[in-house]
């Protein structure tokens, strides 16, 4: 849970910069008068929700018995941190180019890349990368598996189209 938060406040973050931190359930009274907060205490706030639950998480489900593929691991974990640090160093959200962001985002990166072999992290065929079972692709960190299915044709078929929902093609 504490990972898809940090996920989710990176998501705001990398969007809107500073954004409301809310880690409490809000009054009305509460939720109508809440501000902001500064983009670098987001950012704090998924680092170090990060650094508290990834060294509890496994780095990976597909040895555990009933095999839950899919869910937050500490290999997804420390890449979110990586990429959060990343958004933070960039010139959007840092204009006086303060290197220790920069600092911080290459040594989360190098963390990440250093021991993505031990985490069974390598890179794959490209055309390993698609399909419904690329899912179980090593070089995926963190995604969603599908079964196989043409909906989001469906949903962009041209109206008229037998069978198309045409919900996402313009008029």
């Amino acid at each position: 849970l504490r990972f898809l938060r940090a996920y989710f406040y990176f998501e705001l973050f990398k969007a809107y910069g500073d954004v409301p931190l809310v880690t409490t359930t809000l009054t009305n009274a509460q939720a109508n008068n809440i501000e902001r907060t500064s983009a670098d205490q987001i950012v704090k706030f998924i680092v170090d929700e990060i650094d508290e639950i990834a060294p509890h998480l496994p780095s990976t489900y597909t040895t555990i018995p009933g095999t839950e593929v899919g869910r937050a691991t500490s290999v997804a974990a420390y890449a979110l941190k990586a990429r959060t640090l990343l958004y933070a160093a960039s010139p959007l959200h840092n204009p006086s180019n303060d290197k220790t962001k920069w600092a911080k985002a290459a040594e989360a990166c190098k963390f990440v890349i250093d021991n993505a072999q031990a985490w069974g992290l390598k890179l794959s065929p490209y055309a390993s990368l698609w399909g419904n079972d690329a899912f179980f692709n090593q070089e995926l960190i963190f995604g969603i598996g599908r079964n196989a299915s043409n909906s989001f044709e469906m949903a962009n078929y041209p109206i008229g189209v037998e069978n198309g929902s045409s919900g996402t093609c313009p008029t």
